[in-house]
């Protein structure tokens, strides 16, 4: 059979399914899979970058986003390459960079391995921020400038957030009960009707630099 006869029949078949594994180009042509695949890149095919890259779609069919990403059935498509290059493409090119939570709910998956297999290959640069990890660029001059501006949001959100009243009533039950956890701490001041979490605690006193010098406290 010839190619494009092969062509005419898995792109009716694309055009029904708009997905479709190895398995069911094997079934369709009768070919192998070595075959299978060397026309797969002849034919302009997109591998999903999820599911271990086990799907495959044709070009024309996926509907691309603007950040490049297209889902069909839970099934992701990325313009940027496979996982982890579409990982690094984010992240690096992200403004302040991205916490992996943000990555998660962009990319439709919740999986922290597949970060640490990154990090231990030196493609992303991590910092703790806020009691956080953080994910940026590795490139020097990108990662400077990402920094910066997530220390400027982080400022911004924090102020607005923790009111110079409430920073102060903070401080106050702090010095009333200097060896309490931040849930305890919380806690008491939930009591007085000061409202903060746990989190927003870690934070503040990370911003202000009272953490450092606050070894008793913990979240």
């Amino acid at each position: 059979m010839q190619t494009e006869e092969l062509f005419s029949i898995v792109e009716k078949k694309w055009k029904q399914e708009k997905v479709l594994q190895l398995k069911d180009f094997t079934k369709k042509l009768k070919c192998s899979n070595i075959t299978i695949r060397r026309h797969l890149k002849k034919w302009n095919s997109v591998t999903s970058f999820t599911h271990k890259g086990s799907y495959y779609t044709f070009a024309k069919i996926a509907n691309f986003s603007k950040n490049g990403l297209w889902f069909h059935n839970g099934i992701g498509f990325s313009q940027h390459g496979n996982l982890i290059e579409t990982i690094t493409y984010f992240i690096s090119s992200s403004e302040a960079g991205l916490y992996a939570s943000d990555l998660f709910e962009l990319l439709h998956f919740n999986s922290y391995s597949i970060l640490s297999r990154i990090m231990n290959k030196s493609y992303l640069y991590r910092e703790k921020m806020f009691g956080k990890y953080i994910y940026f660029s590795t490139d020097t001059i990108q990662r400077d400038i990402q920094i910066s501006a997530r220390s400027k949001l982080n400022q911004l959100i924090l102020t607005e957030e923790i009111s110079t009243t409430k920073g102060i009533d903070i401080l106050v039950e702090y010095i009333k009960c200097p060896n309490v956890s931040f849930s305890e701490l919380s806690l008491f001041l939930s009591k007085r009707g000061v409202i903060v979490s746990d989190i927003m605690l870690y934070s503040f006193f990370e911003f202000h630099g009272i953490l450092k010098k606050t070894q008793n406290l913990k979240p």
